[in-house]
């Protein structure tokens, strides 16, 4: 008997199945309990002794840092995946920084 070749589905198929799993999805960050612990008990020592509290501030200080040596107004991209969490948080603690720098075009 001949052997079936499965199609793939659609991108609008793939699109919809997505959307099915994340609408129902109230926190898409929701992490396992050990995932806190690891990551407290390891991760955290390491970053803070580069000087960072969290991933969120390796982003922003490295975005920062970038800007410093800009000619102009410091622009940046960010590819990837997700929503965008790290990104707007960044942009943020950027904002809040360049204001107290006076460097007013740190992020754009």
């Amino acid at each position: 008997m001949p052997q079936r070749i499965a199609q793939e589905p659609s991108y609008a198929d793939r699109i919809a199945r997505e959307h099915a799993i994340f609408d129902a999805e109230l926190d898409v960050h929701a992490l396992p309990a050990i995932y806190h612990y690891w990551s407290n008990r390891y991760l955290l020592p390491m970053e803070q002794a580069l000087g960072f509290d969290h991933p969120y501030d390796f982003f922003a200080q490295s975005l920062l840092t970038a800007a410093k040596g800009a000619t102009s107004t410091a622009r940046f991209i960010s590819l990837g995946a997700g929503n965008c969490d790290a990104e707007s948080i960044s942009h943020f603690a950027c904002a809040r920084s360049a204001s107290r720098t006076s460097r007013s075009n740190a992020w754009t």
